[in-house]
């Protein structure tokens, strides 16, 4: 199972903003604690309003997207993940998980080492932090995007960190999204259960993977401690 329309809407940040590269060699803290706001504007509808957490504790993680429809939580580990939708009392097991070979900064927000290779087109302090502002043009499958879209994004990294503090990216004929690291812990003190599922949720296998692997057959938890 891929992730879920609303989970590749709250990676935005990744899919609007980042493109293949060469790894980027900073793996990133082991403990983390990151909230972003993204807000996607497209045409004259209302701009749509995504929040997004994301908890890291060794190679365990877990991330919650919270729109107006509610909130989509995913749990994993090297081993794969779990997705619960909003309001779900079931949650799908998924064998692709966040966490790639490069990390899961590399599996959250794609690969930063293109980005810094693009034009730098300023400089400017977030969150107490010096960053970079990176610019890159898109056009087409080349640039990470689909046929015939053209737009710009603008990221902004600082020098030591693998994830974005900040990108814009403009695309035709009229869409734009914007996103914000609004807070970031990287010393935070954050609890086993948040990588456990919730109480009377349970498990189902994806329909793709029926006949494969009995649902009462998938790791509740085991996996998720060290």
């Amino acid at each position: 199972m891929k992730l879920s329309a609303l989970a590749r809407q709250g990676c935005a940040l990744a899919a609007l903003c980042l493109t293949a590269g060469a790894a980027w060699s900073a793996a990133g803290p082991d403990n983390a604690f990151l909230q972003y706001e993204l807000q996607i504007q497209k045409g004259k509808r209302p701009a749509q309003k995504v929040v997004r957490k994301i908890w890291k504790k060794g190679d365990r993680y877990r991330v919650e997207i919270v729109t107006a429809r509610g909130t989509e939580i995913t749990i994993g580990g090297p081993k794969g993940g779990y997705v619960i939708a909003p309001g779900a009392k079931t949650a799908s097991h998924i064998l692709e998980p966040l966490l790639t070979k490069q990390g899961l900064w590399v599996g959250i927000f794609g690969d930063t080492a293109a980005m810094r290779r693009t034009k730098k087109v300023g400089a400017e302090t977030l969150l107490g932090r010096p960053t970079q502002i990176f610019e890159q043009k898109l056009n087409g499958m080349a640039t990470g995007v689909a046929p015939g879209v053209k737009g710009t994004t603008r990221v902004w990294l600082a020098p030591d960190l693998p994830m974005p503090f900040k990108s814009i990216s403009t695309m035709s004929p009229d869409m734009k999204s914007v996103a914000v690291l609004k807070s970031i812990d990287l010393s935070a003190s954050i609890d086993d259960t948040l990588f456990e599922l919730p109480k009377g949720v349970t498990v189902q296998a994806d329909p793709m993977l029926k006949g494969m692997i009995p649902a009462s057959k998938l790791p509740r938890r085991a996996w998720f401690r060290k």
